[in-house]
């Protein structure tokens, strides 16, 4: 019937959701998430933010970090928060990323780096592993 909409079927959503997979990492100096959309072999329209959650002025950043099969991994650049942001600027986004590996992808997570200060390596916030639903 023409100019009628009709509710998505329950096959319809479970195949949009299946398309995207979400990251999130989170521990006492910072939280973020990644979300990315399925390729076999790339991710498009990576949505990335983070936020500061300890408010000690030490930097936070993100890192989308994709593995494969056979030892394929690589792992993008640190999205870091702006100088001056604070815990009470809340998240701050990037949006519209993409890779592409060559490659069939597995899985990918967000990271968290948490800066120390006195040049200590930053403290890591592993995510969960969101599969590809494609390999």
């Amino acid at each position: 019937m023409a100019g009628t909409a009709e509710a998505a079927s329950g096959d319809e959503v479970a195949q949009a959701a299946a398309k995207t997979g979400r990251s999130d990492a989170c521990g006492p100096k910072g939280c973020g998430s990644a979300t990315v959309t399925w390729g076999s072999t790339q991710v498009t329209n990576v949505s990335m933010s983070v936020k500061d959650t300890a408010c000690n002025s030490h930097t936070v950043g993100i890192q989308l970090q994709v593995e494969g099969f056979d030892g394929h991994a690589w792992g993008g650049p640190v999205h870091w928060l702006p100088k001056g942001w604070t815990c009470k600027d809340g998240y701050k986004g990037w949006y519209g990323l993409h890779a592409n590996m060559g490659w069939k992808i597995r899985s990918v997570r967000a990271v968290v780096y948490a800066k120390n200060g006195g040049g200590e390596n930053p403290t890591l916030y592993g995510g969960n592993r969101a599969d590809n639903p494609y390999t």
